[in-house]
Order: structure tokens, then C-alpha cells, then sequence
């Protein structure tokens, strides 16, 4: 369904934040006269988007609807979705438009990392590249401009879902389970996550991330990148080490020269740095380095984080959102892991602590601002303060921005 199909039909767009506004505003643009309805769960809160008053979602205006626009936040196993003619998302309706060749990127962690890298490194050697997607502005924010010689979209489980595209490259970075009350359980994420992988002129992936290997069986002729050299970057920690081998992998794909174009790989790389709130160093005090790793929502996430400081001693901070993870796998590292202290905060905090049990190691605090004052009083001259929250922010901070934020203006007064 391309957007112009969308002229005179009733439109629901169900959701009422970033890509719902990027579906109206495409809409204006192209003159598209649609009947938009907009509906959220939080309507109360959203009030009206774009002069459109949102309203709360019920079963008759979905079942009116000629086309429901799915955002993101919404699950597309919501059971009032059954009742809708067409669904679609934003995601599928800007593939369904003529655009330059996509380079699709997904996986439970790394992707936000891999996508920039692999436009940041494209940029370097040429090539112009457009990035968009789960990072940055909606693709059909992008309708009428120039086109890049490659567009390079980080895409989550939620837009993958029901993707109805063919990228001409998709690459897969990690894969644990995570967000299962969205997916209904890990394995509809799995297949979710995979989805993207259908249709995809190549498959590209780290084959040397566990839960990637597990998967192997289920995509076409993958391009693995683990036996990709080493290459020098400002990232710390191995499994950014993977990501780099991915995103190089990805130009050998796509016909660029790699080992000739070494140099110039070489130098983009050495431009490029953390992205904000992935082991973001934020603080420096009296020897103690703060770092801020707040878009860590995975126990897998939060090891990956604390064996990039594996020499270091490490005061980690962790808990939020509980979303009934098995965090058995984390307690294992802390155990065998003497150098490393652990602060959980609410929600699933206490959960995690009970799962550890490791006396005098553990500590428990009623929120991130005595967190951090424990950590500087606990963490020894050399260690390092780790924000890897092993869990989402819903509920105590809007997003983990702003608890990445919060975080860093307590490390910056830690100690003062």
C-alpha cells in the first residue's frame, strides 16, 4: 500500500507520537486528503497532534476504519487489531514509495550503533548515505528529498513485525530475548525479528553474537562477519569490536573495496564516537569514571557493558522496568566477577538482588539519585560508576534519555 492509496479512505492512525505525526505531515505533503482519525491509549495525555484531537481507541472506530496506521508502541497482537480492514504502518508505507537501495539493520542490541557506524563509514568514503528509522527522523519524514545513494534504517522488533519489504541488504547485530509482552513470547520475537530477513537481497550478520549463531538455520545464505579482521575505533568493549566487523561487512557486500579502501575505513573510523547513552563516559571524579550505559535494557545488554571494564572495578548500577526476565545470566558474571558491586533500584531491583545473593556485594536503594550517591562512596580511585540498567525506564523516567540525563547531572555533582 503506497500512500497515495490512502486518498479518501478513513484513516485510524493508532498511536499518537513520533511516526503518527510523520504519517499526517506525509500525508499534507503529498496531497493526500485523508479522514484521519487519531487514536491513543494515553489520549488524556497527548490532548491533540497536529490540530487533531486524539482520542482513546475503541473497537467500533477500528472496525470503521478503512486503513488502521499501526504505530510502533502499539502490539500488532492487540486483539482489536483483528477487527480492522487493512493494517499498515509507517515503515511499510514509505518502502511501498521509490527510494534509493536500503540497508535495513535490527537485532536486540547494537543496532543503533551498527546503523550509525555503517552511514558514518559510507559517508567517509563517498558515498552519501541517509540514515533514518528507529534512530533519528521516520523515513517519510525524507518524501520529496534528494535521494542518497543508500538509505541505512535501524528497524526494532515492533516495526519488523509485519514488514512487507525487500531491503537490498539486512543485517542482524544480536539476538536475546527481550520486549516479550509486546511479542507475546520469545519466540513470536524471534520470528518477528526475522521477518525483516525474508525477503532481503543479502543477509548479513555477527556470527559470533550466541543468540545470532542459534538462528543461523533460519536465514538465507547469511554473510557472517566474524572472521572479519580487527579494526581500530574509538569503541569500547568486544561486542562493539562485532559490530565494527558487521558494519564493515556490510560495505564488502555491497561491492565497496575494503582491503584497498583500508585506509580511508581506518580513518572514518577514527571520527567516530559513542553515541549518547551507550557507555557514554559522562564524569571524571577523583579517579572514579561515571559512564552512562542507560539504553542497556537486557541482562545481556548489562554483561556486554561490564566486560568492557573487566580490569577495572565496577560499581553497577542496575533495575528498572520489570518485565519478568530471567536474570540468572547476570548473577552468574557478578559471582564470578569479584571486582564487580552491584546497586539495584526499583522495580526489578530487588528481584535481581535476591537472584545475585551475594553478600556485601549487593545493595539495594530506593531510587537513581541514592544510587548514585552509594556508588561514590563505594566505587575505589580507578573504578568505574556503570549505568547499565539491565531493564526499560517506563514508569520512573519518559524514556532511557532521560534517565541517561538524570544520571549523568548526579555523577557530574557526585563527590562535590
Amino acid at each position: 500500500m503506497r500512500l497515495r492509496d490512502l486518498d479518501a479512505k478513513r484513516v485510524v492512525i493508532w498511536g499518537g507520537g513520533r511516526e503518527a505525526r510523520s504519517v499526517v505531515d506525509a500525508c499534507r505533503r503529498s496531497g493526500v486528503r485523508a479522514e484521519i482519525v487519531i487514536v491513543d491509549d494515553h489520549a488524556a495525555q497527548v490532548g491533540t497532534l497536529d490540530g487533531i484531537a486524539v482520542r482513546a481507541p475503541d473497537t467500533r472506530t477500528i472496525a470503521k476504519a478503512d486503513v488502521v496506521v499501526r504505530s510502533p508502541g502499539v502490539s500488532k497482537y492487540r486483539l482489536s487489531l483483528r477487527d480492522a480492514k487493512v493494517v499498515t504502518t509507517a515503515t511499510n508505507l514509505w518502502f511501498a514509495e521509490p527510494h534509493a537501495p536500503v540497508i535495513a539493520v535490527t537485532g536486540t542490541k547494537g543496532k543503533s550503533t551498527t546503523s550509525s557506524l555503517i552511514a558514518h563509514l559510507l559517508q567517509g568514503l563517498g558515498t552519501n548515505a541517509g540514515l533514518a528509522g528507529n534512530i533519528g527522523r521516520s523515513p517519510l519524514d525524507h518524501l520529496g528529498e534528494p535521494e542518497p545513494d543508500f538509505w541505512v534504517l535501524e528497524l526494532s522488533s515492533y516495526q519488523t513485525s509485519d514488514l512487507d519489504a525487500a531491503p537490498a541488504v539486512a543485517a542482524l547485530t544480536s539476538l536475546s530475548p527481550e520486549h516479550l509482552d509486546w511479542h507475546l513470547g520469545e519466540e513470536n520475537y524471534v520470528s518477528d525479528k526475522l521477518r525483516l530477513f525474508a525477503h532481503a537481497g543479502t543477509v548479513v550478520v555477527n556470527d559470533a553474537d550466541p543468540g545470532v549463531v542459534g538462528v543461523l538455520d533460519r536465514l538465507r545464505e547469511p554473510h557472517g562477519s566474524r572472521g572479519e579482521r580487527e579494526w581500530p575505533s574509538l569503541l569500547v568493549g568486544a561486542h562493539n569490536a562485532q559490530l565494527v566487523r558487521l558494519a564493515v561487512t556490510v560495505l564488502r557486500v555491497i561491492g565497496i573495496d575494503v582491503d584497498a579502501r583500508h585506509e580511508e575505513i581506518e580513518r572514518a573510523l577514527a571520527t567516530f564516537e559513542p553515541l549518547p547513552h551507550r557507555l557514554e563516559p559522562v564524569a571524571d571524579r577523583d579517579g572514579v569514571v561515571y559512564v552512562d550505559d542507560s539504553l542497556s535494557t537486557t541482562p545481556v545488554a548489562a554483561i556486554a557493558a561490564m566486560e568492557s571494564f573487566s580490569d577495572r572495578p565496577v560499581t553497577l548500577l542496575v533495575g528498572g522496568y520489570d518485565r519478568g526476565l530471567d536474570y540468572g545470566s547476570l548473577a552468574d558474571y557478578v559471582r564470578a566477577h569479584p571486582n564487580v558491586t552491584v546497586i539495584a533500584m526499583p522495580d526489578s531491583g530487588h528481584r535481581i538482588a535476591e537472584t545475585i545473593d551475594v553478600r556485601g556485594r549487593v545493595h539495594e536503594v530506593d531510587d537513581l539519585v541514592d544510587g548514585v550517591a552509594l556508588a561514590s562512596t563505594v566505587t575505589p580511585a580507578g573504578g568505574v560508576v556503570l549505568l547499565s540498567p539491565a531493564a526499560p525506564s517506563f514508569g520512573r523516567f519518559k524514556d532511557y534519555a532521560e534517565r541517561g540525563q538524570a544520571f549523568a547531572d548526579l555523577a557530574r555533582r557526585a563527590g562535590a
